[in-house]
C-alpha cells in the first residue's frame, strides 16, 4: 500500500511540473513573439524615420535650386530637364561609401502652381524599402502686402481715408469695407509719416527698421489710425523694373475729342495720351512700355475689356487728371499694373479721378488728391494724399495668384503624404 501511494504522488509531482513546463513554453513563445513584433515595429518605425530623412533631404535640394539657384537645373547636376517637370534622383552615402538612402525629387507645376515632390527609402527605392513622401507648393511672394508703401515717406493732408475691401467680395462698399488698409515706411527720420486733420488710416503703421514710430509717425489735429504703430524687420522688398525688349514699336498714340482707340496686343510707345472724353479700350492681355509719358486727361477713359491683364511699364511720368478713369469697367485691380522704371519721376492722380489697379514705381513721387479714388496698392519712394483723397486697398491682391508679385519664391505649404 505505501509503494503504491509514494509512486501515485511521484506520477502527481511529473505531471504537475509537466504542466508548469508546458505553461513556461507558452508563455515564453508568446513574450518571444512579442519581442519579434516589437523589434520589427521598431525596426520598421526607424526605416520610417530615416527615410523620411532622406527624403527630406531630396525636398531640400529642390528647394534649394528653385529659390537660390533660379531653377537652372542642370543636366551636369543630375536633373532630367532644364524646365519643369523635371525630376532628380541620387543615392546618399555615408563617409564610408556605404550607401545609405536614396531619394527621387520631381519638381512640376499644375495649374501653375510650383510643387516640389520627394520621395526617399532606405536604403534605396526599391520595393522591399520603407518609403517616405514630403512635398510643398511654392509660390511667388506677392507684391503688394500692404496697401500704401512709401519707401521714404508718406504724406496724408485733410480728410483721406485709407482701409481696405476685398475684390473678390464684390465692389468696394458698405459691408465690403475692411481694416486692413495698412500703410509702411522704410524711414526712421523724424515725421516721415505725416497723419494730417481729420486723416483715418483703418490699419496698422509700419516704420522702418530700428525706427522709433513715436518719432517717424506725426499725427496732427484729429488723424487718426485704427491699428497699430509698428517697426518692420527688414526693409521692403524692391525688385528691379526692367526695360521690355522685343515689343513692336508703335509711336505716339493719342486719343482725343470723344475719339475710341483699341490696344490689343503688347507693343512699344513714345507717349499715350488720352484726353477730352476719348476712350482708350485694351482687350486682351498686354505688356505697353510707354517710352516717356502716359497720359489719360480731362475726362479721358482706359477700359480693360474683358478681364485682361494689362501691364503698363512707364519710362517718366504717368498722369490721370481731371474726371478721368482707369480700369472702370471691369474694377479689377488686379487687370491693370503699372510700373515705373527707374527713370520714372512722377504718378500724379488729381482732380475727381478713379484709378482701379496697382502701382509700383519705386524711384518715383506719386501725389493722390482732390476727391481721388484709389483701388487697389501703390509701392512709390514717396507718397502724397491730397485733400479728401480714398486710398482703398484690395485684400485679395496679397493671396490672388494672377496679382503681381515680386518675384521671389516662398513655400505656402508643407506636407507629408
Amino acid at each position: 500500500m505505501k509503494i503504491t501511494k509514494n509512486l501515485n504522488n511521484k506520477g502527481s509531482v511529473l505531471v504537475l511540473g509537466l504542466i508548469i513546463v508546458i505553461a513556461l513554453g507558452i508563455l515564453s513563445m508568446g513574450f518571444l513573439a512579442m519581442m519579434v513584433t516589437e523589434s520589427r515595429n521598431s525596426e520598421r518605425s526607424n526605416s520610417g524615420l530615416s527615410s523620411m530623412n532622406v527624403a527630406e533631404a531630396g525636398l531640400e535640394y529642390g528647394i534649394w535650386e528653385v529659390i537660390h539657384n533660379g531653377g537652372q537645373f542642370s543636366s551636369a547636376k543630375g536633373w532630367s530637364s532644364l524646365s519643369v517637370p523635371t525630376s532628380r534622383q541620387a543615392f546618399l552615402e555615408d563617409n564610408n561609401n556605404v550607401r545609405i538612402g536614396e531619394y527621387r525629387v520631381n519638381v512640376d507645376n499644375p495649374a501653375g502652381v510650383l510643387t516640389i515632390t520627394a520621395t526617399g527609402g532606405v536604403p534605396d527605392l526599391t520595393a522591399g524599402s520603407v518609403l517616405q513622401t514630403v512635398q510643398v507648393i511654392v509660390t511667388n511672394e506677392p507684391l503688394f502686402n500692404r496697401g500704401m508703401t512709401g519707401i521714404k515717406g508718406i504724406s496724408m493732408t485733410s480728410g483721406v481715408l485709407v482701409d481696405s475691401y476685398d475684390f473678390t467680395q464684390g465692389a468696394y462698399g458698405g459691408a465690403n469695407q475692411g481694416s486692413h488698409g495698412d500703410i509702411a515706411t522704410d524711414s526712421i527720420v523724424n515725421d516721415a509719416v505725416l497723419i494730417g486733420d481729420a486723416v483715418l488710416v483703418k490699419g496698422d503703421v509700419y516704420v522702418g527698421p530700428g525706427g522709433n514710430p513715436t518719432d517717424v509717425i506725426d499725427y496732427q489735429g484729429s488723424g487718426q489710425i485704427t491699428g497699430s504703430e509698428n517697426v518692420s524687420s527688414d526693409p521692403t522688398p524692391v525688385p528691379p523694373v526692367q526695360v521690355p525688349t522685343g515689343l513692336p514699336d508703335r509711336g505716339t498714340l493719342n486719343v482725343g475729342f470723344f475719339q475710341t482707340k483699341t490696344i490689343s496686343s503688347s507693343g512699344q510707345y513714345d507717349d499715350i495720351n488720352v484726353a477730352l472724353g476719348g476712350t482708350l479700350n485694351i482687350t486682351a492681355d498686354a505688356k505697353i512700355y510707354v517710352k516717356d509719358e502716359f497720359n489719360v486727361v480731362l475726362g479721358g477713359t482706359v477700359n480693360v475689356k474683358n478681364g485682361a491683364d494689362v501691364d503698363v511699364i512707364v519710362g517718366k511720368k504717368y498722369n490721370v487728371a481731371l474726371l478721368s478713369t482707369v480700369n472702370n469697367e471691369s474694377q479689377d485691380p488686379v487687370n491693370f499694373a503699372m510700373y515705373g522704371l527707374p527713370t520714372c519721376t512722377n504718378i500724379n492722380i488729381i482732380g475727381l479721378c478713379s484709378v482701379y489697379g496697382t502701382f509700383y514705381a519705386p524711384a518715383a513721387q506719386m501725389a493722390t488728391g482732390l476727391a481721388v479714388r484709389v483701388l487697389g496698392a501703390a509701392t512709390a519712394d514717396g507718397i502724397f494724399a491730397g485733400v479728401l483723397a480714398g486710398f482703398h486697398y484690395d485684400e485679395s491682391l496679397a493671396r490672388r495668384a494672377s496679382a503681381p508679385s515680386s518675384g521671389n519664391p516662398q513655400i505656402v505649404r508643407w506636407q507629408t503624404k
